[in-house]
């Protein structure tokens, strides 16, 4: 029997880790023959463009809804959603943001609901943590992406929660360049990513390791502040910002070490791809997802929230130990083994077969 499978995004074109990940998730269930998938994307119009490479199997409905005003158009959403799932005869309904997942889980529908979590419970608002206690029981599943975040949903019947973390969107074929002294960052340009704070750490590591550099690839509201902090430190050429790209294969290949000094994480996709390009990686152990992708003196360094001393003291040791980078690089690609889309889809597939 073929099932009918309706994903919601906010808008399929934004270039961003959602974006990324719920095309991924849509490209790999293709492959299962017994489902066909339809993309919904809210806020896009037709014939616009998604931010990434969509399989051809996919049906993407775009559904034009403006955004008005901060509320008012989930009620036109819904409206049309519930339209979509008569019209379609939709067997599940995926949404991808807590606000998208409360709306779905109020239609009474004999849909299957499933929400879908790319963001970490203690990173919400007040309100975003009342709304998951108040409609989230309705769900026929909860997706959530770490283990450690599903500690924070007690308050659900525990056998709604499922636990699968985000696919990699390529196979890396590609040789790790542990010559190039680059070091990476690739994120929003906004405050949760912290790239001020890595910004910081360049300013001490400058004297310690100054034949390295350090690129952010990444656009976002927080751009001119931080290119005002790479002028007023005088790092210009040690640090340098440049503009998102598609194919993050390819810079992460010439690149030598990965750094994340965000504030919060869900599961940082952009960590999984650095780890299958095999790259040594750093990061804060942020809530969530960090700790649960390096694994500490193996492949990289989880270092405790807001010790930079601790962060650069690794990031200089690491940068002046080829050996230990061409170690740590192994294990990196040994360890992305998990995220493959093959791995990653056949959990998705045990999931739905459950709910």
């Amino acid at each position: 029997i073929m099932n009918k499978i309706g994903i919601v995004v906010e808008n399929i074109t934004n270039r961003a880790g959602i974006e990324r990940a719920v095309t991924n998730l849509c490209n790999s269930l293709c492959d299962f023959e017994e489902y066909n998938i339809v993309l919904i994307s809210i806020c896009s119009k037709d014939g616009c463009v998604p931010a990434y490479k969509l399989d051809n199997r996919v049906d993407l409905l775009h559904l034009n809804v403006k955004k008005k005003n901060k509320y008012g158009w989930y009620i036109e959403f819904y409206n049309l959603i519930k339209k979509i799932i008569n019209y379609e005869k939709l067997d599940y309904i995926i949404g991808t943001t807590y606000a998208l997942n409360s709306v779905i889980s109020v239609l009474d529908l004999r849909v299957k609901k499933i929400g879908c979590e790319h963001f970490n419970y203690n990173s919400a608002t007040f309100l975003g943590k009342v709304v998951r206690r108040l409609f989230y029981n309705n769900l026929s599943a909860i997706v959530l992406l770490t283990k450690s975040d599903a500690r924070n949903y007690s308050f659900l019947d525990a056998k709604k929660i499922y636990i699968i973390p985000n696919s990699l969107s390529f196979k890396c074929n590609g040789k790790y360049n542990c010559d190039s002294k680059q070091i990476i960052a690739v994120g929003r340009l906004e405050m949760q990513k912290g790239f001020d704070i890595l910004i910081e750490i360049a300013k001490k590591t400058q004297k310690l390791i100054p034949d390295w550099k350090f690129v952010i690839y990444g656009e976002g509201s927080e751009k001119d502040n931080l290119l005002r902090k790479i002028k007023n430190n005088e790092l210009g050429g040690y640090v340098e910002i440049k503009p998102s790209v598609i194919d993050v294969e390819k810079i992460l290949l010439n690149s030598s070490i990965y750094v994340m000094t965000s504030r919060f994480e869900g599961l940082p996709m952009v960590l999984i791809e650095a780890k299958e390009c095999g790259l040594p990686e750093i990061s804060f152990d942020c809530k969530e997802g960090p700790s649960e992708i390096i694994e500490d003196g193996v492949d990289g360094y989880i270092i405790p929230v807001n010790d930079n001393e601790m962060f650069i003291e690794k990031l200089v040791m690491l940068a002046k130990d080829k050996e230990k980078r061409v170690n740590f690089s192994e294990h990196s690609k040994i360890n992305a083994k998990r995220f493959s889309s093959t791995n990653v889809s056949n959990l998705w597939k045990e999931m739905l077969e459950q709910v």
